[in-house]
């Protein structure tokens, strides 16, 4: 979204903005981040599927049985202690 070039550029070098004014900038920000937002966690969540799939297909080739502890996903302390390790 990119705005008008001579009104963006003479909002910003305006040094008094309304009450207004600051609301629908913010919100415009506040709309782009998170649509921004959305796209990368859309693309993470994407990618570590493809690396899942990639990861079972090989295992079922060398006839390898894997065993995933799901409720170990869904510990909130083993999740910070790994996030941790990886600092």
């Amino acid at each position: 979204m990119q705005p008008n070039n001579s009104l963006y550029i003479d909002r910003l070098t305006d040094n008094t903005f309304t009450i207004d004014e600051v609301n629908e900038m913010l919100d415009s920000l506040l709309t782009v981040v998170r649509g921004e937002v959305d796209n990368e966690l859309d693309h993470t969540a994407h990618t570590n599927i493809l690396l899942l799939v990639q990861l079972f297909q090989q295992a079922e080739k060398w006839h390898l049985k894997l065993q995933a502890d799901i409720s170990e996903l869904e510990n909130r302390f083993v999740l910070h202690d790994f996030c941790q390790q990886q600092v």
